[in-house]
């Protein structure tokens, strides 16, 4: 029920779907996303995304799938206003920033700390 949710988890201060971005487990990704109520953009405790963590670790099928989604921000500011665009380019995963940048909701100026 904690999952449905999108809670934290214990032991990993995070929602449940970013744990699974963290492990690269693409099935229980793919299980969570399908949750009703699951918040496809819940913030962990500094701020980020699951679009965040999966643009910094290059999971383009992870990105494609969030991306999806309606209400998931691919411009959103987290932890040092750091959008998924600046954790893409800082980890140069390559085909994440190329499916970014055609995003509108992108801002390729958004300034970070």
């Amino acid at each position: 029920m904690l999952i449905k949710y999108g809670s934290f988890l214990e032991g990993y201060m995070s929602p449940a779907l970013h744990v699974t971005v963290r492990f690269n487990n693409l099935n229980l990704f793919k299980a969570l996303l399908d949750v009703p109520k699951i918040n496809a953009d819940a913030r962990n405790l500094s701020g980020d995304t699951a679009l965040h963590l999966a643009a910094e670790r290059g999971n383009l099928e992870m990105v494609k799938l969030l991306l999806a989604l309606p209400g998931v921000d691919a411009g959103t500011a987290g932890r040092n206003l750091d959008t998924p665009l600046h954790y893409a380019v800082r980890h140069s995963q390559i085909r994440v920033i190329l499916l970014l940048l055609n995003r509108p909701d992108v801002d390729v100026g958004a300034h970070n700390q």
